[in-house]
């Protein structure tokens, strides 16, 4: 468990972990139960916080970013929504979770794919996925495919709430 509070606009929150990745074509994954607890530091703009994701370095002064999670308030705050994009750079370009809200309070099994095989990478979010263990779910996903990076070292970070300008 990861509780992540306080206000990111003063005091960093970012927790990462190095790796070494073995192949630079390589497929990767993350996962997360999620459970948002309310909409604290949550922006409600178009364009989303965002909070985990694999980096091109370790440590705090990382600005590229692969398979970046990110979260928006919706309805007044009363709700969120998930985004994924594939790398970071420039104008973010988030692809949205269709617009069925997320509760706050509630728990959910969130896995990320990064594939680094395509050009541009490509980004794939599920939301609860069905299928577990076997083939990758076919359906209930979104993929993000816009930025052409390429991220030649990787590390996963989890970020306290990140203000994207």
């Amino acid at each position: 468990m990861i509780r992540i509070p306080g206000d990111n606009t003063n005091v960093s929150r970012d927790i990462n972990r190095a790796f070494t990745a073995t192949n630079t074509s390589a497929i990767l994954y993350y996962s997360t139960m999620l459970n948002v607890v309310d909409a604290t530091q949550l922006t409600s703009l178009t364009t989303p916080d965002y909070f985990m994701h694999f980096g091109q370095c370790s440590g705090g002064a990382c600005t590229i970013f692969g398979a970046r999670l990110g979260i928006l308030a919706t309805n007044g705050f009363a709700n969120y929504k998930l985004a994924i994009e594939n790398t970071s750079g420039g104008t973010p370009l988030y692809t949205f979770v269709p617009d069925s809200m997320m509760i706050f309070g509630q728990s959910y099994f969130v896995v990320v794919k990064y594939d680094r095989t395509t050009t541009p990478t490509t980004a794939t979010l599920w939301v609860n996925p069905t299928s577990l263990g076997g083939a990758e779910q076919s359906t209930g996903f979104i993929t993000n495919t816009v930025a052409p990076a390429v991220l030649p070292t990787l590390n996963l970070f989890v970020s306290g709430i990140v203000r994207v300008p």
